[in-house]
Parts: structure tokens; C-alpha cells; sequence
């Protein structure tokens, strides 16, 4: 008797405990009422204050933009740089030499001469990353191919288009192999150029862009919502539509405006380059050359598939609604004007002295 009576003594127990909540700074009452106050000061700056929320967006996207340019850029050059055995490639000794010449033919800045760095990277095109402006500085990646002096020096074994050896013994693979093969002034161009290309605002440039592009998407609906009260007058999925619509033309700005930004630092680097020496400006005529010869090359060894990649000229083939950057064909044809008017014809007009 005693053991049952203590039996239900114990299960009102438990159930007085159990029924008892617990009070404190975060029961339930509490969490419901901080949730409500979230939703009404985020709906608040919604309706009230979205053109600090888009501000904000807008400084966000520059930092994003700009990151892979500053502080991303140790990590992109591990990524793009010509390992061999799990080791770095070291800069071939001759391409190092001709950096540093050019570098003490640039009338800059200490920081901004100290800011270029050279490695070795992967891919048979030379490029850029990042800015002189900056305080990661720029990286230079030079293509193996700037390590060949004649055609023998050409690595075929490990040549390879999708994965796929190539016929050398073809007329297209003779062309192609002619074209890895560059002279010393063609080579000296292209780093020129490359570090023309480095020696610019283009990242902040590019980042504005981008960011203007994004308030270039939210002003005009948030104007006609000011204007036309369209949060009262009309649905959602209408909004929704007009909004869509703004994004659309804000990524079409953003767009064009950096092909267009695109063209404008393409000819500046060609022109910069190819007026540094007529030596140089010979160089970048046969660089342009090499380079479209090299595409037509690619285009006969791969077929079908090569004629939606290049043009019959050798020019890359993009989408109809972009041109990201200036055809291969119009910077050979600008370098070659800038050789006959600057160096052939200033040459002829200077009198023999006798």
C-alpha cells in the first residue's frame, strides 16, 4: 500500500513540473515579440529607406568586384601559375630580362614599377591580372610559348586541342606550329602591352561600373513606385514584372558599358606599346600576325567545332549582342598604320645629309 501511494505521489509530481513553464529573458513570449519587431523594421526599410538598402547593395557589389583584383590575387596566380611536378615553373631567364628593359623604359612611379610581378602561366596566351594602383600590385602570366626560339623547341607531345593530339605533319599543323614560335620584338610587345594594360584605373573602373549598373537597375522602379503609388495600386506579380524588367536593362548597361570600356583599353595598350620603338611596333604587327595565323590553324584542326569559335580571318567568334573586345584583325590593321605613320613616313621625310 505504501509503495503504491508513494508511486502516485511521484506522477503528480512530474506533472506539476511538467505543466510548470519556465520563465526567463528567452521563453517564448519573448522570441514572438523580437521576430515581430524584425519583420516591422525590416518591412519599415523596405517601403520607407530602400534607397539606403540599395546604397548599400551598391557599395557591396564594388567590394565583390574589386576583390578578386586585390586581395584575391595571390590566390589566382597559385591557380593560373605552370606547375611542373607539383612545382612552380621558374620564369624563363631571357623573358626576365626583357620585363625588367621594359619596365626602365616606363616613366612611372617607384610603387607602381615595384607593383608588376612576371610568373610563368598556363594556357599559350599571355595576360593580366589586377592593377598598379592597387596594393597587391599586378601579375603578368607568360605562356610557355615564350620560351621557344625555333619550332624544334616546341613541346608537341603535350600540345594538345580538347584533349586530342595534333597532326604536325598537316598543312594546318604546320601553320600552327609557326605560329607558337614568336621573334624577340613580338614578345617585347606583348609585354608591353600587358603591363600598359596593368598600368591603369581599370579595376576601379570596372567595379564602378558594375556597382552604377546596379543603381542603374533600382532607380527606375523605385521612381515610378514614388510616382504612381504602385505598391498601392497595383499587385505583386505586376512589380515583380517592372522589376525584372529594370534588371534587365541595368545588366544590358553593365554590359556595354565594359565592352565599350573594353575597346577603349585595347587600343590605349596597342598604341602605348607600338609607340614605345618602331622595333616594338614591327613586333606587335607580326605578334597580331601570329596570333590570327594561329587561329586559322585551330579552326582547320578542329573542324566543325572550330568555325563556331573562330572567324575565316582568325578573329574569335562571339555572341551577336557582344564584342567584348577589339577583333584581332582591327588591332594588327592599327598597329601596322601606326608603323607607317609614325616610324615609315617620319623616317622618308628626313633629309639625307650629306
Amino acid at each position: 500500500m505504501h509503495g503504491e501511494s508513494d508511486d502516485s505521489q511521484l506522477k503528480s509530481i512530474n506533472q506539476e513540473q511538467a505543466s510548470i513553464k519556465i520563465e526567463g529573458p528567452f521563453n517564448d513570449s519573448f522570441l514572438k515579440d523580437f521576430i515581430n519587431f524584425i519583420k516591422m523594421a525590416f518591412r519599415y526599410i523596405l517601403h520607407e529607406h530602400m534607397q539606403f538598402v540599395a546604397g548599400f547593395g551598391a557599395a557591396s557589389l564594388y567590394v565583390v568586384s574589386l576583390f578578386p583584383h586585390v586581395w584575391g590575387l595571390p590566390r589566382y596566380q597559385r591557380i593560373v601559375q605552370l606547375y611542373k611536378g607539383g612545382i612552380p615553373v621558374p620564369l624563363d631567364h631571357d623573358t626576365k630580362v626583357m620585363g625588367d628593359e621594359l619596365l626602365d623604359k616606363m616613366n612611372w612611379d617607384i610603387t607602381s614599377l615595384s607593383n608588376i610581378k612576371f610568373f610563368m602561366g598556363c594556357g599559350q596566351d599571355i595576360f593580366h591580372k589586377g592593377s598598379t594602383y592597387t596594393s597587391r600590385g599586378a601579375i603578368i602570366g607568360v605562356p610557355v610559348s615564350f620560351n621557344y626560339k625555333t619550332t624544334s623547341d616546341v613541346d608537341r607531345m603535350h600540345l594538345k586541342l580538347n584533349n586530342e593530339g595534333i597532326e604536325w605533319e598537316s598543312d594546318a599543323g604546320h601553320k600552327l606550329l609557326e605560329s607558337v614560335v614568336l621573334s624577340e620584338n613580338a614578345r617585347k610587345f606583348a609585354l608591353c602591352r600587358e603591363l600598359h594594360y596593368s598600368h591603369s584605373q581599370h579595376v576601379h573602373i570596372k567595379s564602378g561600373i558594375v556597382s552604377l549598373s546596379a543603381l542603374v537597375a533600382y532607380f527606375p522602379g523605385f521612381l515610378f513606385n514614388r510616382m504612381y503609388k504602385l505598391r498601392e495600386r497595383t499587385n505583386l506579380l505586376f512589380r515583380l514584372s517592372m522589376y525584372s524588367v529594370c534588371a534587365g536593362i541595368g545588366m544590358l548597361f553593365c554590359v556595354s558599358v565594359i565592352d565599350r570600356y573594353n575597346w577603349h583599353r585595347d587600343k590605349r595598350a596597342d598604341r602605348k606599346a607600338a609607340e614605345t620603338s618602331k622595333e616594338l611596333c614591327e613586333g606587335g604587327a607580326e605578334f597580331y600576325s601570329k596570333l590570327l595565323q594561329r587561329n586559322v590553324a585551330i579552326r582547320e584542326l578542329m573542324g566543325s567545332a572550330g568555325a563556331k569559335v573562330y572567324t575565316p580571318y582568325g578573329n574569335e567568334i562571339h555572341s551577336i549582342w557582344r564584342n567584348p573586345h577589339v577583333p584581332l584583325t582591327t588591332r594588327k590593321d592599327y598597329v601596322q598604320d601606326i608603323l607607317k605613320t609614325k616610324y615609315i613616313v617620319t623616317n622618308a621625310q628626313i633629309p639625307d645629309q650629306e
